[in-house]
């Protein structure tokens, strides 16, 4: 079983605060980079679809636009701060002047041509079985699931975007039975329906699409969470769910 890659720690240092190349950046673009900081891997990578990265970078703010998102990654970009860059249809992104320490696991992003490569262990090689592995949520594989009025080019970005984000993040790749489930639900409802239910599946971090709604979801259940009139529901950190003795109000206040 493939190991769950965790972000390590990161911490600024001080000559952060005096970066020309940053200071040249808006405050927007600014906080983009020190965003990315808290996605890439070892070897300083990512994936560079600009929709993911967006909802990665600013997974609460659904006012943050993606033209607006494009530009601060052009700001950066211009200022030599990252390099986005693509080998065959995938785009990538990766941070430029990366010295962090390697902990000997292989990236699964590949390098940029313009990357430096060192020898020996942890040079960033790319885990071949990763990358050569069947992508059954391609758009080429799913496609033929989907009805005729959402074979648009906005709804196949969508779709890619949403096996982006099942592959990149905390939840498991989809599974030939959840690809299945997904595109007969998604498929039921209308073109704008569909998209909708998955921009608000990543906005919510869920492992599934609701495109008939379902509320709010447990998180990594895939399902929508229960709702007990009058109760609380919580989580221990390191247990189930529990329900507590608060009363809740209509307007989400508490007493005991």
């Amino acid at each position: 079983m493939e190991a769950i890659y965790q972000v390590p720690q990161r911490f600024l240092r001080p000559g952060f605060r005096t970066s020309e190349r940053l200071a040249r950046c808006s405050r927007d673009a600014r906080l983009t980079f020190v965003l990315l900081l808290t996605l890439v891997d070892d070897y300083g990578r990512y994936d560079g679809n600009p929709r993911l990265l967006r909802s990665e970078c600013f997974p609460l703010n659904a006012e943050v636009r993606l033209n607006d998102f494009t530009k601060w990654l052009d700001e950066l970009e211009s200022n030599d701060l990252i390099e986005r860059y693509q080998i065959d249809d995938n785009k990538y992104v990766r941070m430029c002047r990366w010295r962090e320490r390697k902990r000997g696991i292989d990236s699964k992003y590949p390098p940029s041509p313009n990357e430096a490569q060192p020898a020996g262990l942890g040079a960033g090689a790319v885990s071949i079985k990763k990358n050569k592995e069947a992508r059954i949520d391609s758009w080429e594989a799913v496609a033929s699931r989907f009805p005729a009025t959402h074979q648009t080019e906005a709804f196949r970005e969508k779709w890619a975007e949403w096996a982006d984000y099942r592959r990149n993040t905390r939840h498991k790749p989809l599974s030939e039975k959840a690809i299945a489930k997904q595109a007969r639900e998604l498929g039921e409802v209308s073109h704008d329906n569909a998209i909708a239910a998955i921009d608000r599946a990543i906005a919510s971090d869920w492992q599934g699409v609701f495109p008939k709604g379902g509320g709010s979801q447990q998180p990594g259940s895939g399902q929508p969470a229960p709702r007990i009139e009058g109760r609380r529901i919580s989580r221990r950190p390191d247990g189930p769910m529990c329900i507590t003795a608060e009363n809740v109000g209509s307007d989400g206040s508490t007493e005991t």
